[in-house]
């Protein structure tokens, strides 16, 4: 199952009143609290969680508020609490696409992708132009092995808003793998060029590229992605395969070489010694 994105809400004044008192505990999740930025953070987070439950508690229409604490309940993975806030904002905005949304996506953190379709259709339903929720609902269907309509639900958020690089990143990944390489490949290369800053759709486009036998078009994508991210092994050991592949054999050793020394405790540091002794003709 995919771990995901959360939202909570809070709705009756007891359940706010009962989050207070567990604010003491909520802090002592997460990451060793020796850690002085673990613990700032958990500090803010519990401020903003006491804010927000006070706005509610004086007002439950206020959808942001409950955005607030859903955010906080997905950072610390209480995924059951996400779910019940999300359902209580539901109740107190039984009109607002997003009070719908959280419920779905509450579903999908707590591993229910069935249970997430419902509440996501009503969102559409109400707001069919919201292209997050489209995503959301092409995931639990993805998960559900309903593949076609995953991929419906994708182009239709990419013609809603042909900018959103989720939607490109996710349809990638899903023609990957039902074993479209070709397909993927322009997905990926639609979000790596409405993301030009960021390391990850840049590398995997150089990826899929390199699995569609389009090694030309590999090496320029990977060397970019390079200039994005200088320390990535993965970056270097698929630019080092890549010059195999063009026959780069000197540029291809070269690499591989960095690579061992660069990175001698990377699973694959034996296999790029190997490739680099093999590609000089070395026992």
């Amino acid at each position: 199952m995919t771990v995901r994105i959360v939202r909570r809400m809070v709705h009756s004044t007891l359940f706010i009143l009962l989050g207070f008192a567990a604010l003491p505990l909520l802090a002592q999740e997460g990451a060793p609290m020796s850690s002085t930025n673990v613990d700032s953070l958990q500090r803010v987070q519990d401020s903003v969680f006491y804010a927000a439950s006070i706005a509610i508690a004086h007002d439950s229409t206020q959808l942001d508020e409950y955005q607030k604490i859903i955010t906080i309940h997905k950072a610390r993975k209480r995924f059951d609490e996400e779910l019940k806030i999300a359902q209580q904002m539901v109740a107190a905005n039984p009109a607002a696409p997003t009070a719908y949304f959280a419920v779905g996506d509450a579903q999908l953190d707590n591993g229910a992708p069935e249970l997430a379709i419902e509440p996501l259709g009503k969102a559409l339903i109400i707001e069919p132009a919201f292209v997050r929720v489209r995503v959301v609902l092409a995931e639990a269907y993805a998960m559900l092995k309903s593949f076609d309509t995953a991929l419906c639900h994708l182009d239709t958020a990419i013609t809603f808003n042909p900018r959103y690089a989720q939607a490109h990143m996710q349809k990638a990944a899903l023609l990957t793998q039902l074993g479209r390489d070709n397909e993927a490949v322009e997905s990926y290369r639609a979000a790596a060029e409405l993301l030009p800053d960021s390391f990850n759709p840049w590398m995997k486009l150089a990826r899929g590229l390199y699995k569609a036998g389009r090694f030309e078009e590999a090496i320029d994508a990977v060397q970019y992605a390079t200039t994005l991210n200088t320390n990535s092994s993965d970056a270097l050991y698929l630019y080092a395969e890549t010059c195999e592949q063009l026959g780069r054999i000197t540029d291809a050793i070269t690499a591989y070489e960095s690579f061992m020394l660069r990175f001698p405790t990377d699973r694959r540091a034996l296999d790029a010694e190997r490739a680099a002794r093999e590609l000089a003709g070395r026992p």
